[in-house]
């Protein structure tokens, strides 16, 4: 299957769902969150989908046995069969609205439904939504109020900080080499300064598609701490943001980051550290197993 029929195959998937439920009398109202509302969804995105179930019914629909599981109660999953056979199934109910229920189902088809059951008595539908049907009006969502001064000072410091604390895990598993370790910690520490950049400029956070950091195919060590040290740049603009909005924050640890960043090693001097170890080794020999060897030679590898 290419591309384009497999986003019909989603389109095909989501019209069957829809479809579905509004034929289910247990079923109050249905509305997409996400790349669909947003309308920036593709062949492969996830489709999610709320949908609020008539109380009635939310007992056994709504059931929750465990906050996280792979086997949701079985009425749950019978709903969610109606529609493919799924072949993973994963709940955490931490995910979802009070009362409700948070599943991702991957079906037979590839395609992903992550499905929000809600009783319809606390449904409360955002406007950023897109609306299926609705048999009943259901409330809208109050846009969050903004925190207390004091308490929006606490937030921002506490990302501010725990991005200059992962910045540190970064440079570490740097001086060790362990690129995938550090490149997958980069690509979280990035929503971070835009989540800051939001926050001090009174925007909620979404993610946006093509917002995240470009990386070539195979990232090398200086790439990846340059990257790094870009972040941080980006993160002192913010944090100056902030200081005239009259939050106090710790200074940037450009010193104490700049020094693990020192230790990291070039390739060029990772290869030739590595040559010297292949060239000592292939030196050791059963006569002189025993014998002393210059370790020195070897830059403290």
């Amino acid at each position: 299957m290419n591309l384009k029929a497999f986003q019909k195959s989603r389109e095909m998937l989501l019209t069957t769902i829809t479809q579905g439920l509004f034929q289910d009398e247990r079923v109050v109202a249905a509305w997409l969150l996400g790349s669909d509302a947003r309308g920036e969804s593709d062949a492969v995105s996830d489709i999610d989908l709320s949908v609020a179930i008539v109380d009635a019914h939310s007992q056994t629909l709504c059931r929750r046995e465990e906050m996280v599981t792979a086997r949701p109660a079985d009425e749950r999953l019978a709903l969610f069969s109606q529609f493919g056979e799924p072949v993973n199934v994963h709940e955490n109910n931490h995910n979802a609205p009070p009362g409700g229920t948070f599943t991702s189902i991957l079906y037979r088809s590839a395609h992903i439904v992550d499905w929000i059951l809600v009783p319809s008595s606390q449904a409360q539908r955002p406007d950023t939504s897109l609306l299926l049907f609705e048999r009943v009006p259901i409330p809208r969502r109050q846009p969050l109020a903004p925190p207390e001064p004091g308490r929006f000072a606490v937030q921002v410091a506490e990302q501010v900080a725990f991005f200059w604390m992962m910045s540190a895990v970064v440079a570490k598993y740097l001086v060790r080499g362990d690129l995938g370790f550090a490149r997958c910690r980069l690509d979280e520490l990035w929503p971070l300064v835009r989540y800051v950049e939001c926050s001090l400029n009174g925007r909620e956070y979404v993610y946006h598609r093509g917002l995240n950091l470009s990386w070539s195919v195979c990232p090398s060590l200086e790439e990846v701490r340059d990257v790094l040290v870009s972040l941080g740049d980006k993160m002192e603009a913010q944090m100056a943001i902030a200081g005239t909005l009259g939050i106090a924050l710790q200074p940037a640890p450009r010193e104490a980051l700049g020094a693990l960043l020192e230790l990291v090693k070039g390739e060029d001097e990772v290869t030739k550290a590595e040559y010297k170890l292949e060239e000592l080794l292939a030196g050791i020999t059963p006569e002189n197993l025993h014998a002393e060897f210059d370790l020195g030679e070897l830059n403290d590898r």
